[in-house]
């Protein structure tokens, strides 16, 4: 684990993907705006959401990266950690204001008619993106041979 955390192919693509990330957590969420508008328990949520997101999207991005440098390979089960990364920044900020991503790519109508508003979209990007990264780790050095 030591020799991938000091690869650049791992940590330069980490700390980009964390700086964008943390970019955009800090400029869509307002913990007081969201714990007025749906509660305490949902700011708390929300909270957590959003670190487990910082921590789980640079750790993917690395080892992804890293995956493709060392052993040139990226398979489609890879490519969830994508999909999970997108939907747990999609309603990143304060889903009953209107002020998330999902406004900006007219998805807003759509996410306040749900339940939980939004964040189970977050719970589920956070699920995948987790599964993802455990998966592209678990394969990291495993050589999948084509039959002929």
């Amino acid at each position: 684990m030591h020799k991938i955390l000091r690869a650049p192919a791992f940590f330069i693509p980490a700390i980009v993907a964390f700086g964008i990330f943390a970019w955009i957590e800090y400029s869509f969420s307002n913990f007081g705006l969201t714990k007025g508008n749906l509660g305490i328990v949902t700011a708390y949520y929300e909270l957590a959401m959003a670190v487990l997101t910082l921590v789980f999207i640079p750790v993917f991005f690395g080892l992804s990266v890293y995956k493709i440098v060392y052993f040139t390979s990226f398979e489609k089960k890879d490519g969830a950690g994508i999909l999970g990364s997108f939907f747990s920044i999609l309603v990143t900020g304060c889903p009953a204001c209107s002020i998330t991503i999902a406004t900006y790519l007219g998805l807003s109508s759509l996410i306040s008619g749900l339940p939980f508003v939004g964040l189970e979209i977050r719970t589920l990007g956070v699920i995948m993106l987790i599964a993802s990264t455990v998966y592209v780790y678990r394969t990291l050095y495993v050589c999948h041979r084509k039959s002929a």
